[in-house]
C-alpha cells in the first residue's frame, strides 16, 4: 500500500485528538447510513440501510453511502469536515484519526495543526495535517488534488495546485492544475454553497486563490481571506439547481 505522507511536519502536531464522533449537516437527495456491524457479524454480503437524517450521529458500525447526483457533509469532534460526492461510499474509526473513502469521492478539510490523520482511498493512504484536499476513488486509479497543503508519495512532493493520479499498476503521473477552475467547476464545491462549512472552506482558499494570480504560492498560514468574495464569485459562476437540505454548523446543536 502506498503512502502519502505530508512535509515539513513538527513532531509537535503529531498528537492530535482522535475523531471520536460526526454528524451529517448536509443532505443533498439520496444519502443513506448503512449498518456494517451486520454485515460483519452475519457475514450474508447484505446492508442494512436507512434514510440519513440532518445531524444524525455517525458511528464505527455506520457507512454514508450517497446515490447519484447525491451528496453529504459530516463534520467532526475536531472541526475535520468531509464532503461526499456522489455514488460514495465512506466510514470511519472512532478512537483514531482513520478514514475510508471505499468509492466515489470526496473532499477533505482538516484544521492546521490536526496531525496523524489518514484516508485509504483505494490503494493509497494519504497521512494529512492542516490541508485541504480532493480525492477520487475509480476502478483503475486515484486521484488526488491537493489545494492547501503539500504531500509526499514515495519520494515525490505533491504540491498546492499539483494532482497526482496514482494507477493500480503503482505508476504514478504528477501535473499542475487551476485551483480555481476547480473551485468553480467541481460538484464539491459548486454543490455546497449552502452548506454550513462554507464559510471555513473559502477562508482557506481565497488565500490560495488569490496568491496564485499574482504567480505566488501562497503560505497556508495566512488566515487574512474574504469569504464573502469567493463565495458570491461561485454564486455568479453556477445555479444551484437541486434542492438541498443543511444543519446547523455547530456540533451537538
Amino acid at each position: 500500500m502506498l503512502a502519502l505522507i505530508l512535509t515539513g511536519l513538527p513532531s509537535c502536531l503529531l498528537a492530535a485528538p482522535n475523531l471520536e464522533s460526526a454528524r451529517i449537516t448536509f443532505i443533498q437527495k439520496d444519502v443513506s447510513v448503512a449498518n456494517i456491524e451486520v454485515v460483519q457479524v452475519s457475514g450474508s454480503g447484505e446492508v442494512s440501510r436507512r434514510k440519513a437524517s440532518l445531524q444524525e450521529a455517525i458511528n464505527k458500525n455506520n457507512a454514508v453511502i450517497t446515490g447519484a447526483k447525491s451528496r453529504a457533509e459530516l463534520q467532526f469532534n475536531d472541526g475535520t469536515i468531509a464532503r461526499l460526492g456522489q455514488l460514495t461510499s465512506f466510514t470511519f474509526t472512532p478512537g483514531s484519526r482513520n478514514m475510508n473513502l471505499k468509492e466515489g469521492s470526496g473532499l477533505f478539510q482538516v484544521p492546521k495543526g490536526m496531525g496523524g490523520t489518514r484516508i485509504q482511498a483505494g490503494p493509497i493512504t494519504a497521512a494529512i495535517t492542516g490541508t485541504t484536499l480532493l480525492l477520487q476513488v475509480f476502478g483503475d486509479r486515484v486521484v488526488l488534488y491537493v489545494y492547501e497543503g503539500s504531500v509526499d508519495l514515495a519520494g515525490q512532493t505533491v504540491r498546492t495546485a499539483q494532482v497526482l493520479t496514482v494507477f493500480n499498476n503503482g505508476k504514478t503521473d504528477l501535473a499542475p492544475f487551476d485551483p480555481a477552475k476547480g473551485v468553480a467547476s467541481a460538484a464539491l464545491f459548486t454543490k455546497f454553497l449552502d452548506a454550513p462549512s462554507t464559510k471555513t472552506f473559502d477562508a482557506a482558499l481565497k488565500v490560495i486563490l488569490t496568491a496564485l494570480e499574482s504567480g505566488n504560492i501562497p503560505d497556508n498560514g495566512d488566515d487574512s481571506t474574504n469569504y464573502a468574495t469567493l463565495n458570491d464569485l461561485l454564486r455568479e459562476r453556477r445555479n444551484i439547481d437541486e434542492t438541498t437540505k443543511f444543519g446547523n454548523p455547530r456540533l451537538g446543536s
